[in-house]
């Protein structure tokens, strides 16, 4: 964020006012003549709209071009363990998409139909693994996060995880309820995991982990290991993943 007020760094100040000098010095140049004024006039040259002009600058070389823009993340390859991340698609695919979310945060609600176009178009290619990252900031994001990963130990997490973000405005011990019904999950061994806070170990490993590769901000994905971070629009994941998948032609 740029603070006003100041002058941005890099940048020069103005010179000083070449009428100063005529004011400062006139009996002199009285006294010297036409001559003299000749002579300074041709170091002086031109004045233009701006006093701070230096005289007669040398020939400066043309700028050179800027670098091509890389693509997100592309700067950098973070190795990030999957564990027992929740995993959805082929456990063969070429790219892995590692996905650090809340169940509360907006953002990640906004990307949720992309990943699953992703995972359409590039049916067998691309897998995702969700890793949690509930904010402080969002009150319903740890128990959300709590009761997903109980309905992970009864092999539902995918569906459970899309019931929410389906309600998202909606989050609460009575939808997760509701939810854990509807997929037919054994209730007591439900509500016993989450009143135990079995899955609390978990999901704050993967809160510790998402920090070492800075990912504290939700949505933040690793395309084999390449970070993108936010509610990207599909060609950015494309961008990455097609590149990845090409990568993988060629070490053939």
């Amino acid at each position: 964020m740029l603070v006003s007020g100041s002058l941005p760094s890099g940048s020069e100040r103005r010179g000083p006012s070449v009428k100063s000098y005529w004011n400062a010095s006139i009996a002199i140049w009285v006294c010297v003549g036409v001559a003299i004024g000749f002579a300074v006039g041709q170091h002086v040259g031109s004045k233009g709209s701006s006093l701070g002009t230096p005289l007669r600058n040398a020939p400066q070389a043309a700028p050179a071009p800027a670098p091509a823009v890389a693509p997100p993340g592309s700067d950098q390859i973070f190795k990030v363990a999957l564990g027992d991340a929740p995993q959805l698609g082929s456990a063969d695919a070429k790219v892995t998409i590692v996905e650090w979310s809340d169940f509360q945060c907006p953002f990640c609600g906004r990307v949720e139909p992309t990943l699953q176009q992703l995972l359409d178009e590039y049916k067998g290619k691309i897998r995702i693994a969700w890793k949690n990252q509930p904010l402080s900031f969002h009150p319903n994001a740890m128990p959300a996060a709590e009761a997903a990963m109980a309905a992970h130990e009864q092999g539902k997490f995918w569906e459970f995880h899309d019931a929410l973000f389906k309600k998202q405005g909606q989050l609460s011990p009575a939808l997760y309820d509701e939810v854990a019904r509807k997929l037919g999950l054994d209730m007591d061994r439900f509500h016993a995991s989450i009143e135990a806070h079995k899955s609390a170990a978990h999901i704050q490993s993967d809160m510790t982990a998402g920090r070492a590769v800075g990912a504290e901000g939700t949505p933040t994905f690793f395309i084999n290991g390449k970070k993108l971070v936010g509610a990207q629009p599909i060609d950015a994941f494309k961008q990455l993943i097609d590149a990845e998948l090409a990568a993988a032609v060629a070490k053939k």
